[in-house]
């Protein structure tokens, strides 16, 4: 299923990630398998580099059904990353979805619960805002 342009909730997707991209060159795209919406960013920074671990992973998330009324969470990454046990959640893993040919296992990583981070506002946060955590989680280990 292609992504539908005249969704509004794609619409507003498309407009973060293309901010992502403006503002940083940050590569990511909205990807709709089946029912289901994702958002796949390709080759995030991590701080694997010095502990022989990739310097780049690409992650997935789910866009959760009422986005963006429901707050983003629990992030993939492929199913046998070397980063996952290091990164916060990594400890906790969830399930695993085949997406695009291969296999990826979200993990218990919940930036919006209020652990330090604010809550999660519809009108002030999405994939834009997202990233940030993202680029976080990925240089914490």
């Amino acid at each position: 299923m292609e992504v539908n342009q005249n969704n509004p909730v794609h619409q507003r997707i498309l407009q973060e990630l293309q901010k992502l991209s403006d503002a940083g060159g940050i590569k990511a795209e909205l990807i709709t398998e089946g029912e289901q919406d994702y958002v796949l960013f390709h080759q995030l920074e991590t701080s694997g580099g010095g502990k022989g671990l990739p310097t780049a992973a690409d992650v997935l998330v789910t866009v959760p059904p009422g986005y963006p009324a429901s707050p983003l969470d629990m992030p993939a990454l492929p199913l046998n990353s070397p980063l996952a046990p290091l990164v916060v959640g990594g400890s906790n893993p969830q399930h695993t979805i085949n997406f695009q040919g291969g296999q990826w296992r979200f993990l218990s990583f919940h930036p919006y619960s209020g652990a330090g981070a604010p809550m999660w506002t519809p009108t002030k946060h999405g994939f834009h805002d997202y990233y940030q955590h993202l680029f976080t989680w990925l240089n914490k280990i």
